[in-house]
């Protein structure tokens, strides 16, 4: 089976956080490979993605007899990448697994994209054995042939980095990635297990560790200001990737106040893209009526939803600061004011539809405005010549996108502007 096919069998599974047989003592006695693959079942993990190599096969063999589906690849970062999408389209964290050496190197790229995408993925690599460490072993991964800070200790790759040297250590690494797993956001891990500990006797049972998922919402009196701001004068809506799970209760905001409602490139569909109020796109493959939108109707405020408001979404243009600035929500309290620090920015760290059902609430109703909207100009076919891109786009929005469930995926660059600035989604796709 390919791997895009192995993704679209994968179930849609919310128990992130739910730690089944935590408890089961019957793991002490058992190898540490034994505990490791028993912890991951713990963690909710259901994949696992990667390239089976001698350092790591004590660990792959349990994940064959375990219940966690292990799929091989020909390139680690190709697994990488696959697991990735496999959290978005499952929500149950992933694991990923590589050989020693150039095995665990060739992930990285695809580790930098999960904790970048927001992805949990839990890394589980091998070692050089303590004994023969700088003794030029095959593939040797030690400090004296890689480097230790950053690929195997926590920092801006990930988020928790832990080397095992026996298995007493795991009831900490347990209780470490049931807390990561259970957050808000993303979250990437990665357990390095030097192979002869991998087969060694694992002496300890892993202890429960359960981590509360409340969603994180905000104060009253916070909502209470929100409102007084966007109240103000006319505001707009930037939806961005991480409001992903709050389209229902955007929809009936901006029906609501009547605001104008744009999306990152990656927020495409979670406002209907065919509705009245949406004026377009921002950012690489965007489109002109968002930018006559901030122009003609220049509105106070934009409230900004679960988006980073990067390059990619924003070219940090000045042309979508409006005179008051920013109301910016987001999970993550370190996001707002960041991509654009000179704006006006009241920052809300919160799960964003918590707080847009709350805000819903407390603002008054408004009529909907003519807006702009997106156009496309309308190109007929030939029956020679090359294809055109415009073109090819038209028949893939008619065949695939409206006339299928199919999950649509663009490749970066060139095919992702055609696709982003062409295909109109009525839902998150």
């Amino acid at each position: 089976m390919t791997a895009i096919a192995e993704r679209n069998t994968i179930e849609n599974n919310s128990s992130i956080g739910a730690f089944p047989n935590v408890n089961d003592q019957s793991q002490a006695g058992l190898s540490v490979a034994d505990a490791v693959v028993k912890m991951l079942e713990n963690l909710g993990v259901k994949y696992a993605f990667g390239i089976l190599g001698g350092a790591i096969t004590p660990i792959v063999a349990q994940l064959e007899r375990s219940t966690i589906k292990v799929l091989h690849f020909r390139h680690e970062g190709g697994a990488a990448f696959a697991a990735i999408e496999a959290y978005f389209a499952s929500g149950n964290p992933v694991a990923v697994f590589t050989t020693n050496g150039p095995g665990i190197t060739n992930a990285i790229t695809g580790m930098l994209a999960a904790r970048w995408e927001g992805a949990k993925v839990i890394f589980v690599s091998p070692s050089t054995s303590a004994a023969q460490r700088g003794r030029w072993a095959f593939q040797e991964t030690s400090a004296y042939t890689m480097p230790i800070s950053g690929l195997f200790t926590s920092g801006s790759l990930f988020h928790y980095a832990a080397s095992l040297e026996t298995g007493a250590e795991l009831p900490e690494v347990a209780r470490r990635l049931a807390q990561g797993v259970a957050q808000s956001g993303g979250f990437v891990a990665h357990v390095s297990v030097p192979t002869a500990v991998q087969s060694s006797l694992n002496s300890v049972a892993l202890s429960r560790s359960t981590f509360s998922q409340a969603a994180f919402g905000t104060d009253n009196n916070t909502i209470a200001k929100c409102a007084e701001l966007l109240s103000a004068g006319r505001f707009g809506i930037w939806v961005g990737f991480g409001a992903r799970f709050a389209a229902a209760e955007i929809r009936q905001l901006a029906e609501k106040t009547g605001a104008a409602v744009m999306c990152s490139p990656r927020g495409k569909g979670i406002f209907p893209e065919d509705h009245p109020q949406f004026v377009g796109v921002t950012g690489f493959g965007g489109h002109q009526s968002v930018l006559n939108y901030m122009q003609e109707f220049c509105p106070q405020r934009l409230l900004v939803l679960g988006t980073r408001l990067c390059e990619f979404t924003s070219f940090w243009s000045p042309a979508m600061v409006p005179p008051g600035g920013f109301v910016h929500v987001d999970i993550d309290p370190s996001v707002p004011g960041t991509a654009y620090p000179d704006a006006e920015t009241f920052s809300v760290p919160s799960d964003v539809g918590i707080f847009v059902k709350a805000l819903t609430k407390l603002m008054p109703e408004l009529p909907i405005e003519a807006l702009p909207h997106p156009e496309l100009q309308k190109i007929e076919p030939n029956t020679f010549g090359p294809v055109r891109p415009d073109v090819l786009m038209a028949a893939i929005q008619r065949v695939i996108v409206e006339g299928s469930d199919a999950v649509v995926i663009s490749e970066a660059g060139n095919s992702f502007a055609w696709a982003t600035h062409h295909l109109q989604f009525a839902k998150p796709s």
